[in-house]
């Protein structure tokens, strides 16, 4: 579309500046004021498969390497609560976070020890969604987000993921497998890929509607400067023509059964509309590589090098007074 065309060169021109990082010489964050109410984010950037279109800070998963990572985590954990921080909730992203187990269950105790943390989210993958999982974290993680992405097999192959994640199919099975066993099961779905038919949308509705998960969060999919070659040597080029109508087609098929509570989730109505992300603070800290926080107007961005990260456990950056995430 020709607004899309306008609208995102000029979005990047404005916020090209606002968002120059400085390398700043703190060691640590500030610490909390005693008015303010924050929540933790957790990032874990281990994943098995790289997805192409994913821009977030992931590294592809070597043992070694994410259990050194894991320790260093809670260091920075310790760090945060020594500087009198405490949150009631909690955040894990990725990356993959249910990709050690054992590590992740030592990491959500701690924070619970740390911070009395009480209502916990975490996301994972379909190939790690089973009753073994569930049965482990189900007592300390409230809400369980499966990046299911699509059931179409064809559209999962391009991205790489039906080799490692399972086809639709087998998705469907181990979302079923699980019902039940979290206060919140949500499944992400992107639409938007390019030449995904209306039939393929449709279909993905209809399946995830009828998968058990009592939330779905349906995402356009994007292409940030980061991802726009590997997109386009998977996919294909990104437009927008369809998007606009897509979002529609979402909408309508969602009315009755599910709510929206958000502008890409929606709950089932008889479920405990527990929304899988908690967005009941306006500031939050960030814990772990390429993690963002966002204190007193000013963004604090944790260094993206896993190297950095693991030997220094420091490093943030600065993006200026008065940004606001968005």
């Amino acid at each position: 579309m020709l607004s899309e065309k306008i609208l995102t060169p000029l979005l990047r021109f404005v916020t090209r500046d606002a968002f120059q990082l400085e390398k700043s010489g703190a060691t640590s964050l500030p610490g909390p004021k005693l008015d303010r109410r924050y929540m933790l984010y957790i990032h874990i950037p281990f994943c098995d498969v790289l997805c192409p279109y994913c821009s977030f800070n992931r590294f592809a998963y070597k043992e070694p390497a994410a259990r050194t990572y894991f320790v260093s985590l809670r260091d920075e954990m310790r760090m945060t609560a020594a500087l009198g921080y405490k949150f009631q909730s909690l955040y894990f992203g990725g990356g993959t976070p249910t990709i050690l187990l054992d590590e992740l269950i030592t990491t959500i105790d701690l924070a619970k020890e740390l911070f009395g943390i009480t209502d916990i989210s975490c996301e994972t993958n379909p190939n790690q969604l089973e009753p073994a999982l569930a049965e482990r974290l189900a007592g300390r993680v409230q809400r369980m987000s499966v990046g299911v992405q699509s059931f179409d097999n064809a559209l999962l192959h391009k991205v790489s993921r039906l080799e490692r994640f399972g086809d639709g199919e087998q998705i469907l099975k181990r979302i079923h497998s699980v019902e039940g066993m979290f206060q919140s099961l949500n499944v992400d779905i992107i639409f938007n890929f390019p030449g995904q038919t209306r039939e393929v949308l449709l279909r993905d509705i209809e399946l995830a509607s009828g998968s058990g998960a009592n939330q779905i969060t349906f995402y356009p999919l994007m292409s940030p400067s980061s991802v726009v070659k590997s997109l386009k040597q998977t996919v294909g080029v990104v437009t927008y023509d369809c998007e606009y109508e897509d979002y529609q087609l979402i909408l309508e098929k969602m009315a009755g059964e599910f709510e929206q509570t958000t502008g890409w989730a929606f709950s089932r109505k008889n479920g405990s509309l527990i929304d899988e992300y908690i967005v009941d603070t306006e500031e939050y800290v960030g814990i772990g590589s390429g993690a963002f926080s966002y204190l007193d107007g000013t963004i604090y961005v944790n260094t993206f090098s896993l190297k950095s990260y693991t030997e220094e456990n420091s490093g943030w950056a600065e993006a200026g007074d008065g940004i606001e995430i968005v």
